[in-house]
C-alpha cells in the first residue's frame, strides 16, 4: 500500500522517501583527560556541525565513528586527548570528520585546514610538587575559531590558580585575584546546536593555596557550558585542609576534564574527559536507521553514543 509522499513497505518498517533525506549533523570528539592532580583545565572536544542541510542518498550507509574522552593522565603535565568522532560514506561528509581529538591541558592541538581541531588546554599553575610551572594556556582551532586555554597565576610555589581550558567556542578564563583570594578560571563555553544543548566545553581549573597571605579560593574553576567538568581546589594551613572534590565533566558532550586537586586518593584526582557524539536530524517522521531515535518539534532525531551506521530509508 501507498501513500502520499512514501512507501509503506510491511510492519516494523518506517517510510521511503524514494529520494535524498536532507539532514543536519553534529559530530563532537572525546574531550581531553585532565592529569593526575593538579594542573589547567583540559580542552573540549571539537565541534563540527553543517551549516546548511546536507543530501544522503537512500539505502547508503554512512559510517559513524564516536570518540571515547580522553584517559585521565598520569604525573606531570600528562593531560590525554579525547578521540576522533567522524561520520564517513561520502564526499559530501568531508568536513564532518574532527580533525583532531579533545584538547590537552597544556598542549592543545589545531590540524590541517578543513577540519576542526580542539580548543587548547587551560595553563597549568606552578604545582606544589613542582609539576608543572604557569604557563599561557594553549590554542587550538575549533569548528567557530581558534581558542586558548586561561592563563595561570602563580604566587609561589605553593600559591597558584590554574587557568580553565578551552571550549569549543570560548577561550578558558584565565585565574586571578579577589582580594586576598586566588581563584582559579573556568573552563570556556561550548557551541550550541539545533537542539538546544551546549557541547564541548572546557574544564575548569585547579587551585592550591597555603596560609601564606592567602585564603582558600571562592571557587575552583567550573566547567564551561557544554559539559565541562569542574576542577578541585585545596587549601592547606598546617593540618587543618579545606578542599572540593572535583567533579567529571558530562558524558557525550564532549567536555573537558577540570584539574585535580593536591591529594593522592582517588577522590581527588583529575578525570577522564567525556565521550563524543554524533547526532543527524531531519524533518519529518522517522526516515532511516540507526542510532537512538527520538522526534521533537516536527524533527526526528538520530543520536549515536557509540559507533555505528546511519543509512537513510
Amino acid at each position: 500500500m501507498s501513500g502520499f509522499g512514501y512507501n509503506v513497505n510491511g510492519f516494523g518498517s518506517f517510510p521511503s522517501r524514494g529520494g535524498p533525506l536532507l539532514v543536519r549533523y553534529l559530530v563532537v570528539a572525546g574531550g581531553a583527560g585532565s592529569q593526575y592532580r593538579e594542573g589547567g583545565g583540559s580542552g573540549g572536544g571539537a565541534v563540527v556541525q553543517n551549516a546548511s542541510d546536507t543530501e544522503l542518498v537512500s539505502g547508503q550507509a554512512y559510517t559513524v565513528v564516536v570518540g571515547a574522552g580522553g584517559a585521565l593522565g598520569t604525573e606531570p603535565k600528562a593531560n590525554k586527548t579525547g578521540g576522533f568522532s567522524r561520520i564517513t560514506g561520502t564526499s559530501q561528509l568531508a568536513n564532518a570528520t574532527s580533525g583532531s581529538s579533545g584538547g590537552v591541558g597544556m598542549n592543545g592541538t589545531s590540524d590541517a585546514a578543513g577540519y576542526a581541531a580542539s580548543g587548547g588546554g587551560g595553563a597549568g599553575g606552578a604545582s606544589y610538587h613542582g609539576y608543572s610551572v604557569g604557563e599561557v594556556g594553549s590554542v587550538g582551532v575549533g569548528s567557530s575559531g581558534s581558542y586558548s586555554g586561561g592563563s595561570a597565576l602563580v604566587t609561589s610555589q605553593t600559591n597558584q590558580a590554574a587557568g580553565g581550558g578551552a571550549g569549543a567556542g570560548q577561550n578558558g578564563v584565565n585565574a586571578t585575584t579577589s582580594g586576598n583570594t586566588l581563584v582559579a578560571g573556568n573552563g570556556g563555553n561550548g557551541v550550541q546546536w539545533l537542539n538546544g544543548a551546549y557541547y564541548g566545553g572546557g574544564g575548569g581549573g585547579h587551585g592550591f593555596m597555603n596560609s601564606s597571605g592567602f585564603t582558600y579560593p571562592l571557587s575552583g574553576g567550573n566547567g564551561g557550558t557544554g559539559g565541562g567538568g569542574n576542577a578541585g581546589w585545596s587549601y592547606w594551613n598546617n593540618a587543618n585542609t579545606i578542599y572540593r572534590y572535583k567533579s567529571a565533566p558530562t558524558v557525550n558532550t564532549g567536555g573537558g576534564a577540570g584539574g585535580g586537586t593536591a591529594y593522592y586518593s582517588s577522590g581527588y584526582q583529575g578525570n577522564a574527559g567525556a565521550s563524543g557524539v554524533v547526532i543527524f536530524r531531519y524533518a519529518g517522521a522517522t526516515a532511516a536507521s540507526g542510532g537512538t531515535i527520538t522526534s521533537a518539534g516536527g524533527y526526528t532525531y538520530h543520536t549515536f553514543t557509540s559507533s555505528g551506521t546511519f543509512t537513510p530509508a
